[in-house]
């Protein structure tokens, strides 16, 4: 620092007065934003949900895709921290990302008539690309399980193998609500040992016999030092899964039937936390509608891979990620479950 350099140290209402100058948007809106674009990787879907929401913009008389995309790809919300929250960066980076990944003949434009829960979370193994779903049809009370693959699966350009939601859900859930368990109860992390046993507790994988000993060292640090994010925001909250259920809400689309409201489903997750042992995923897909399980999963995972039918590693928003260790593996696991694929 130069000897007459000064720091200056603004005020939070003279920050918030230089942020709204920069802004593009009132800055509820941009959070509002960024956090629906992650939810529906769909610039249309955002812009409906924005007019149905009756959220104005600023400067235009009506929303556009263009004006959703350039909000979404401002360097501005991802390089200035003394201005925006950590949130907001993160959430700008993994907009930013999503944006990148879609290709110009994918992005959703219409509504369609059921949620993907695990949409835009599957990578394969084999070629990195993002794994699509099919099926998850309406049947007389909820709905049947989607099967996940690669796109190169059926091109034939790919060895991968197709991977059930019924199978994926009940692991990845397990899982979260493992974590938690251990997170919140460090007391019983005390050693890698029984805490590799307490993640694994549920594991429906017979192949994956270990977690990767780096990874749970990185878990029993953090949690020593208490400098795990991962549940800041539980109880789970959801907002724009319940925007879009109600936008849906007498719609054409809206030919799905649920054992509970929206409401329940999420006082149901938040139950299973405290009183649950497990989770029963095959149960939760007659229970809750799917794009409230798909917020909640967004609250913890930015991404899994997925090894020939197989859960490699999952990837949680504290930056953590959990290698899983597979023994013996077989030519698609889904397959002992004599489940279709589409």
């Amino acid at each position: 620092m130069y000897k007459n350099e000064k720091t200056v140290q603004l005020s939070e209402s003279e920050i918030q007065s230089i942020r709204d100058l920069l802004l593009k948007e009132k800055q509820d809106t941009i959070t509002y934003i960024f956090g629906a674009y992650e939810l529906l990787r769909s610039l249309s879907l955002v812009v409906r949900l924005l007019d149905y929401k009756q959220i104005k913009p600023r400067s235009k008389t009506k929303w556009s895709i263009e004006a959703i995309r350039s909000i979404l790809t401002d360097s501005l919300y991802c390089e200035s921290p003394t201005l925006f929250d950590p949130g907001t960066k993160e959430a700008c980076i993994r907009c930013q990302r999503i944006l990148t990944e879609q290709t110009a003949g994918s992005t959703q434009t219409h509504l369609r008539s059921y949620c993907h829960v695990f949409s835009g979370f599957l990578y394969c193994s084999v070629c990195g690309k993002s794994m699509s779903a099919r099926g998850g049809k309406r049947k007389g009370l909820g709905r049947s399980p989607a099967n996940y693959s690669c796109p190169g699966k059926r091109k034939q350009t790919c060895n991968s193998c197709y991977i059930s939601e019924s199978i994926l859900g009940e692991f990845i859930f397990n899982l979260i609500l493992n974590l938690y368990k251990l997170i919140r109860h460090p007391e019983s992390l005390s050693s890698a040992r029984d805490t590799e046993k307490q993640i694994l507790r549920d594991n429906i994988f017979p192949t994956i016999i270990h977690v990767d000993s780096q990874d749970l060292k990185m878990l029993l640090e953090q949690s020593a030092q208490k400098i795990n994010p991962l549940f800041e925001g539980f109880p789970f909250r959801p907002s724009i899964s319940l925007d879009m259920i109600r936008m849906l809400t007498g719609s054409e689309t809206d030919d799905f039937v649920y054992l509970l409201s929206p409401e329940e489903g999420i006082q149901k997750l938040n139950d299973s936390f405290y009183r649950e042992k497990s989770f029963n995923y095959w149960s939760m897909m007659d229970e809750i509608n799917p794009w409230i399980l798909k917020e909640f999963l967004q609250q913890f995972v930015t991404r899994i891979i997925v090894d020939r039918g197989i859960v490699s590693s999952v990837t949680f928003k504290n930056g953590l990620t959990l290698h899983f260790i597979i023994s013996n593996p077989i030519k698609n696991f889904t397959d002992l479950f004599d489940t279709q694929a589409d």
